[in-house]
C-alpha cells in the first residue's frame, strides 16, 4: 500500500517540482548527445537513464551537477562498472555509471577499501564527502556492461528514477519518430485478425512527414490488441531513442495514453509486460503495447481511460495512434479494423458423371466471385470457364448451390474452388475427386500460452468433414474455422483434463487424421512440482511464478556430446516472462573420470552453443539443479577444460615503466569466470588486486605498492565455475 501511495504521490507532485527545479549542470563535457534515452528497452528490464556520447573514447571528466555530497561508490565488474551516487542538496540524487576512475581523493579511498577487503568488488559510503556544482567526481569510460559512454541518471529518492530530460532541454530534435510496424494482436480464444488468431504485424505506409497508414483495411473479430514498433531520433546523431509518449484514439476518442516520466525499480522487470514478449522473442523487435494487461502495475499510464483494448463486433473501428518525442515531434498512424465476414466452405456431396462433376456447396453468403480451376497434363491450374448453378439456397449469411462442373477424365484428379467476398477477403481450397488423391493433412500447434491454436494444412475439401478434439471426458467435434489455405481451431486450457490432447481430422466416420499428443499446464496462482521420465527431470514452481495461465510441454532429447553426463530436456512453452524462477533438477550418469565439481546444468542457445545455467550438485541422490528464468533446451554437461590465460604484451612499449598496465587475456569457453571467488593475484609473493573486465575478457593487476626497477614475477591464478584451475607466472623487469 505505501509503495502504491508513494507511485501516485511522484505522478501527482513530480511535474510541479520539475517546473521549479534548479538548472543542472550537464554532467560532462564529452558531448552535448545522448546515445540511449529514458525508458528504452533491455532485455529485462528499463534503461533508467540518459547515456551521454563520449565517441567511444574514455577519461572526459564528469561534474556535479549541483551542490550535494557523494552517498555511495560502488565497483563491480559487472552492471554499472564504476558508479557513483551524488544526493543533491534538493534532495534529488544523480547518478553517474560505467566510469573508469574517480577524482584522485575518491580513488584513493575505494582503493584502501579494496585493500581492506582483498576485493575489487567493494561498496564506499563516506559520512559527510560534500561537492560543489561543477566539481570534478570522476571520468567516462566503459567498466561493467556497454561501449565507452556515461550513463546518467536523476532520480527523486534512492529507488525512483525521472527522466533527466525534464531538467535538460537544451538537447537539439527535430526530427519525428519513425514508426515501422504494428501488430495486431487477438486476446483470446474468440477472437480473429486476418482470418487467424496468430498475432498480425502490418508494414506501415509512410504518406508524408510523420505521417503513417496501414496498406489495407484489417478485417478482424472479437477482443484485439494494438502494439507499434519504431523508435525516435535527434538532431546530429544516429542513435535510436525511445518514444516519449504513446496515445491512441478510437473513433474520435481518447482511448490510451502512456508517457515515461518516472520509474519504479521494483516494477523494471515489467518492461516484458509493457512490450510485447512473445513478439521479441520470436522477431527481435520490440513492440509497444497500446494496451494494458490485467497484472501490468506500471506507473506510465492514464488508467481511467481504460485498458486500450478494441471490441470489433458488426461495425467498422477507425483508429489514430500517436507516438510523440520529449521535445513535441509527432508521428501518427491511421487504420481501420473491418468485421470480418465468414468465409467457411463446406462440401456437402459430391458425384461425378462421365465428364461433368456435381458439387453441393455451403458458402458464404453474399459472394463477389466464385472461380474453379482444375490441373492440365503438365500439372499447370487452368480455368475453368464455364460452370452452371441448379439449385441455389440463400439461409441468412450461408447460401447452399449444387453446381454442375465440365471436367476431363485425364485431369480430373484434383479441382481448386476460390472465392471472393465483398471486401477483398479471398479464400481457396482443393477437392481431391479420387481417395488415392487425397494429400496427406498435417497438424502444426501453435501455442499461445493459456489456449492453442491448431491448424490444419492443407485445406482439403471433403465430404462431411468434422474436427474433433478430445481430452478426458471433453469431446468436441466441430467443422473449425477456416483461413486461407486451411482450417484453424483453439482449444483453451480450462478444457485439459489429463495432460493428453487428441485431434482427429473425420470424414464421414473415416479418421483421415488422428494424432495424440501431451500438455501440462502452469498456473499463475499455485504451486506446483513434476517429476518426469521416471524421475530424470523434476520442476518446481513456487506460487506467483507466473502472470498468466500456460501450456507447456516437455520432452527428452538424445545429445551427442563427450562432456554429455545425463538426459537432455526441452522445457517448451509460450515465451511469457517469468515472476519468479523455476527449479530444475536432473539425474546424472557421472563417468569415471569426472569430478561432482564439474558438473553443472546447461542452456543450449543460438547456433547450438551451450551457456551455464548453474549448479547445485547432490552427489548422494546424484542429481544436479538450478534455477532458470526462461523455457529451452537443457542438459547435465561436464566442465573438464581450465580456462585460457595469456599475458597481454604492451606492444608500443618499448621499455616497461612501474606504470605500464599489467593485463592478462582469460578466456573460459564453457561453465565461466566470476571475479568474487575466482581470481587471484599475487606480485613479488604479495596479493595484488584483479580487475576483471568480463566484456573484454581480461584481468588488470594492480600491485598495493608501486613497482621499483628491476626484476618482478606475477602470480595468477584464476578458476572456472566448475572448479578448473589454471596457474599463470610472468616474469617482467621495470626500467
Amino acid at each position: 500500500m505505501f509503495k502504491r501511495i508513494l507511485s501516485i504521490f511522484i505522478l501527482i507532485f513530480l511535474p510541479a517540482t520539475w517546473l521549479a527545479a534548479q538548472n543542472y549542470l550537464w554532467p560532462t563535457n564529452a558531448s552535448p548527445y545522448m546515445s540511449s534515452s529514458f525508458c528504452e528497452y533491455r532485455p529485462g528490464h528499463y534503461h533508467s537513464a540518459l547515456d551521454i556520447k563520449t565517441w567511444n573514447r574514455e577519461g572526459y571528466p564528469i561534474f556535479a551537477v549541483a551542490d550535494g555530497k557523494v552517498y555511495k561508490i560502488h565497483v563491480s565488474p559487472f552492471g554499472y562498472g564504476k558508479v557513483l551516487y551524488l544526493k543533491l542538496r534538493d534532495g534529488r540524487w544523480a547518478v553517474y555509471a560505467h566510469l573508469q576512475r574517480f577524482s584522485p581523493e575518491l580513488e584513493q579511498a575505494i582503493w584502501r577499501k579494496q585493500l581492506k577487503q582483498r576485493r575489487y568488488s567493494v561498496t564506499f559510503k563516506p559520512e559527510n564527502w560534500r561537492v560543489k556544482k561543477g566539481q570534478v567526481l570522476g571520468y567516462t569510460g566503459q567498466t561493467g556492461i556497454g561501449v565507452p559512454h556515461l550513463h546518467f541518471e536523476i532520480r527523486c529518492d534512492e529507488r525512483h528514477p525521472i527522466n533527466p530530460l525534464h531538467y535538460y532541454q537544451s538537447i537539439k530534435d527535430h526530427i519525428p519518430p519513425r514508426l515501422k510496424e504494428l501488430a495486431l494482436i487477438p486476446q483470446d480464444e474468440h477472437s480473429l485478425v486476418d482470418g487467424s488468431f496468430l498475432p498480425k504485424i502490418i508494414r506501415l505506409k509512410q504518406i508524408g512527414k510523420g505521417q503513417y497508414e496501414m496498406s489495407r483495411p484489417v478485417p478482424a473479430r472479437g477482443i484485439v490488441g494494438l502494439a507499434v514498433n519504431g523508435y525516435d531520433r535527434a538532431d546530429g546523431v544516429y542513435n535510436k531513442f525511445n518514444f516519449y509518449s504513446l496515445e491512441m484514439h478510437v473513433d474520435g476518442q481518447l482511448r490510451f495514453h502512456l508517457q515515461y516520466d518516472t520509474l519504479d525499480f521494483n516494477l523494471t522487470r515489467q518492461v516484458e509486460i509493457e512490450t510485447d514478449h512473445p513478439l521479441h522473442v520470436d522477431s527481435g523487435r520490440v513492440f509497444h503495447k497500446l494496451y494494458i494487461e490485467p497484472f501490468n502495475q506500471l506507473n506510465f499510464y492514464r488508467r481511467s481511460l481504460g485498458n486500450g483494448l478494441l471490441k470489433i463486433d458488426r461495425d467498422t473501428v477507425r483508429f489514430t495512434i500517436t507516438a510523440a518525442d520529449f521535445f513535441h515531434n509527432q508521428s501518427v498512424i491511421k487504420g481501420v479494423l473491418v468485421p470480418r465476414p465468414e468465409i467457411n466452405m463446406a462440401l456437402k456431396g459430391m458425384k461425378q458423371l462421365h465428364q461433368a462433376l456435381f458439387l453441393r456447396l455451403n458458402l458464404p453468403n453474399p459472394l463477389s466471385g466464385l472461380f474453379f480451376s482444375q490441373p492440365d497434363q503438365r500439372n499447370k491450374w487452368r480455368p475453368i470457364r464455364y460452370y452452371e448453378i441448379l439449385q441455389r439456397k440463400f439461409l441468412g449469411t450461408r447460401q447452399e448451390m449444387l453446381i454442375r462442373l465440365p471436367v476431363s477424365d485425364s485431369s480430373a484428379s484434383r479441382l481448386n474452388i476460390s472465392l471472393e467476398l465483398a471486401d477483398g477477403t479471398k479464400a481457396h481450397r482443393f477437392i481431391a475427386l479420387r481417395a488415392n488423391d487425397l494429400p496427406d493433412p498435417a497438424i502444426h500447434i501453435d501455442n499461445l500460452g493459456k489456449y492453442l491454436a491448431i491448424n490444419l494444412q492443407p485445406g482439403v475439401l471433403v465430404p462431411k468433414a468434422r474436427l474433433r478434439i478430445q481430452s478426458g471426458d471433453y469431446n468436441s467435434v466441430d467443422i473449425s474455422h477456416p483461413t486461407s489455405t486451411g482450417w484453424q481451431s483453439v482449444f483453451p486450457a480450462r478444457d485439459l483434463q489429463n495432460d493428453t490432447l487428441r485431434i482427429s481430422w473425420l470424414s464421414g466416420n473415416k479418421a483421415v487424421l488422428d494424432t495424440q499428443m501431451v500438455y501440462h499446464i502452469f498456473y499463475p496462482g499455485r504451486s506446483q512440482s513434476w517429476t518426469f521420465f521416471s524421475d530424470s527431470l523434476r520442476i518446481h514452481c513456487p506460487a506467483g511464478t507466473f502472470y498468466d495461465t500456460l501450456f507447456f510441454q516437455v520432452r527428452k532429447e538424445k545429445i551427442v556430446d563427450s562432456t554429455f553426463c545425463g538426459s537432455g530436456f526441452v522445457l517448451h512453452a509460450w515465451p511469457q516472462v517469468l515472476k519468479k524462477r523455476i527449479q530444475i533438477s536432473l539425474s546424472v550418469c557421472k563417468p569415471q573420470k569426472v569430478f561432482w565439481r564439474q558438473l553443472g546444468i546447461y542452456k543450449r542457445g543460438g547456433r547450438g552453443r551451450w551457456s551455464f545455467a548453474g549448479a547445485a550438485i547432490d552427489s548422494a541422490e546424484r542429481r544436479v539443479s538450478t534455477h532458470i528464468s526462461s523455457f529451452g533446451q537443457f542438459a547435465v554437461l561436464a566442465d573438464t577444460t581450465a580456462p585460457q590465460v595469456q599475458w597481454v604484451e604492451q606492444v608500443k612499449m618499448k621499455r616497461r615503466t612501474a606504470s605500464t598496465p599489467m593485463i592478462f587475456s582469460v578466456r573460459d569457453s564453457f561453465s565461466g569466470i566470476d571475479i568474487a571467488r575466482n581470481i587471484k593475484a599475487a606480485v613479488d609473493g604479495e596479493w595484488a588486486l584483479p580487475e576483471w573486465d568480463p566484456e573484454r575478457k581480461q584481468v588488470r593487476i594492480r600491485p598495493q605498492k608501486r613497482l621499483v626497477k628491476g626484476e618482478h614475477f606475477i602470480d595468477l591464478w584464476v578458476q572456472d565455475e566448475a572448479g578448473n584451475k589454471t596457474r599463470r607466472l610472468q616474469y617482467i623487469t621495470v626500467h
